[in-house]
């Protein structure tokens, strides 16, 4: 009797703990989402600032785009001034 009570009771405690964990995961998941938002919005706004100031620096009279070009690495996109 003593023995099943005690495994009830480890079970218990595993299933609270494992309940916290997956509350942990969830809030760091949402937490990790929040901040590559975040990430992608500054660097937007980099390049916005970026292309902004290219262009005003810029005297010639040749057409270019105001996009900067993206380079793949790795499946993500980088902008370069």
């Amino acid at each position: 009797m003593q023995d099943s009570k005690n495994l009830e009771d480890k079970e218990r405690k595993h299933s609270l703990y494992k309940d916290q964990l997956s509350r942990e995961q969830r809030f760091l998941r949402r937490r990790l989402e929040q901040l590559s938002l975040h990430l992608a919005m500054s660097k937007r706004r980099s390049v916005s600032e970026c292309s902004s100031s290219t262009i005003s620096s810029n005297h010639s009279t040749t057409s270019f785009s105001s996009a900067p070009s993206p380079i793949s690495e790795s499946g993500k996109f980088i902008y370069l001034c």
